[in-house]
């Protein structure tokens, strides 16, 4: 399984740009094999290293609220140009619907 190959880099904590080059895969790619091994619980990953910094972690978690929605496009739209889809895409993997909730 494809997802068996980035789950090993990244319980290794390989950046993604190292793991993009090793596995020959798009980040888009590696960003939908973390979605979903996120998803796993036998996938024992600590995703912490790849949390975006404060502050843009935060302005990216704040534009999450304001669109009420998980979706990227409302996300990027209320962002600009300053983040990338990818960016936006990562730092989703650190919210939680009681983290939304709660603010």
């Amino acid at each position: 399984m494809t997802y068996e190959a980035t789950r090993t880099l990244l319980r290794l904590q390989i950046p993604l740009v190292e793991i993009v080059a090793r596995r020959g895969l798009t980040l888009n790619t590696i960003l939908d094999h973390c979605e979903k091994l996120k998803t796993d619980p036998d996938s024992e990953i600590d995703f912490s290293y790849l949390r975006p910094p404060e502050p843009r972690f935060s302005k990216i978690r704040s534009a999450f609220l304001n669109a009420h929605s998980y979706k990227l496009s409302p996300v990027k739209s209320l962002l600009g140009d300053d983040f990338s889809y990818e960016e936006i895409r990562l730092a989703r993997l650190f919210l939680t619907d009681t983290d939304l909730e709660n603010d």
